[in-house]
């Protein structure tokens, strides 16, 4: 269990209602991404509706927007908010919220990892802010590693032994996206990067020329840290998941907010300034222009809607004898809600997981082989500890049934 999980689970505690404690966590991500851009702000001398232009970007992104319920939102916030911190040279306000974004999603370390470099304050202070960071992040990682099996979640080994997208993973997914999705919502999401983009270009070309901004290396360290997330990403191969690009997508949409919010003598900004007031019209047109309350996000990458899931989920309900285990084509949530019953894959079931993981361990490389090897040390151990609880079973249960799959699909 990551941290969005567990301030999810707690306001679902509280509120005894799921959508109301997802919809407290956007809330409280919101409110402090724009707290911590006013507080930068202040501090580079941007226009006063720097924060309320962060935060009209970030609310009505078509991308982010069908991504609410996952980290997506909490991990954009910390990134301002280590961004603020890195700008401030606050070493150790720096490192407890880069451990906070190692703890909402691992991965999340690469850009954690650009922002402390680029920003001098930081780079100066590498060792204390990185030693922050490891005393925040470490206590759960080896909790983890010691009582569940492994040091980082199995998602890691799982999506990075996936292979079932026919080539296609997050590099050179756009283009296959592009024939997928709607034209309207893909603009709204693509223009605020490529305006992005090419400030993170005259901010570096400044920069190379010595004509230096004190505003310029904390603005593009929003951009850079977007590129290492995807980067390191790209890198692993990993499948083209949605949430994956809201990094890189927020970081570069965040670039060219600042660049916008400089001084207005800069004439550049005044054009950014509309630019970034025409794509938050164009976002909320786009998230209007279907029926409200939303019946689905503005872009869905998965197999069925939820309409279509709840409907096989009953079916199956129908199929299956009481207490059976069925297996899970993914994507289990609104399956097993609709039905009641017991399904099972790769992120339910220790058993399963471990099949996978032994895959991927005869698949990768030598050096890779140790890592895992390390990782999974304490594996057999903690099965064994679940199996006395009544946790998981150390050995997978053949499921006697399996749903039917829905038509479309990310190919689609």
């Amino acid at each position: 269990m990551d941290a969005v999980h567990t301030i999810r689970s707690l306001g679902t505690f509280v509120t005894r209602q799921p959508a109301v404690g997802v919809g407290l966590v956007l809330m409280a991500s919101l409110a402090a991404a724009g707290y911590w851009s006013a507080q930068l702000g202040r501090l580079l001398g941007l226009s006063r509706w720097f924060p309320a232009i962060v935060v009209a970007l970030l609310a009505t992104s078509p991308l982010l927007v069908s991504t609410v319920g996952l980290e997506t939102y909490l991990g954009v916030a910390l990134l301002v908010g280590l961004v603020c911190y890195g700008a401030e040279a606050r070493w150790l306000a720096a490192g407890l919220v880069a451990g906070l974004l190692v703890l909402t999603r691992p991965d999340y370390a690469a850009p954690a990892v650009v922002i402390t470099l680029v920003l001098a304050g930081l780079r100066r202070r590498l060792v204390r802010t990185a030693a922050v960071a490891i005393a925040v992040a470490a206590p759960w990682h080896l909790a983890s590693w010691a009582l569940l099996g492994s040091t980082v979640p199995d998602t890691f080994v799982f999506k990075t032994a996936e292979h079932d997208w026919n080539g296609t993973t997050l590099a050179n997914a756009p283009p296959v996206y592009a024939d997928i999705f709607p034209a309207a919502p893909l603009l709204v999401v693509v223009g605020p990067m490529v305006v992005g983009a090419l400030c993170l270009v005259g901010w570096c070309m400044a920069a190379a020329a010595g004509a230096r901004h004190p505003a310029g290396p904390v603005i593009a360290a929003f951009g850079l840290a977007g590129l290492g997330h995807f980067g390191a990403l790209s890198v692993m191969g990993v499948p083209p998941y949605l949430w994956y690009y809201a990094p890189v997508m927020a970081g570069l949409t965040l670039c060219a907010a600042g660049t916008a919010a400089m001084p207005a003598r800069m004439a550049v900004s005044w054009s950014l300034a509309g630019v970034a007031t025409a794509v938050v019209g164009a976002a909320v047109v786009v998230l209007l222009s279907g029926p409200v309350p939303w019946r689905e996000p503005p872009l869905v990458g998965n197999y069925a809607t939820a309409a279509e899931a709840a409907m096989v989920g009953r079916e199956v309900a129908e199929m299956v004898p009481a207490g059976a285990a069925v297996g899970s084509p993914g994507e289990i949530g609104t399956l097993a809600f609709f039905c009641e019953c017991r399904m099972l894959d790769k992120f339910s079931h220790r058993g399963i997981a471990a099949e996978v993981i032994e895959q991927r361990r005869a698949a990768a490389s030598t050096a890779m082989q140790q890592l895992l090897a390390w990782n999974y040390a304490q594996l057999p151990l903690s099965s064994h500890r679940l199996r006395r609880s009544g946790g998981w079973s150390s050995a997978p249960i053949p499921p006697p049934a399996r749903p039917p799959t829905c038509s479309g699909g990310p190919h689609r």
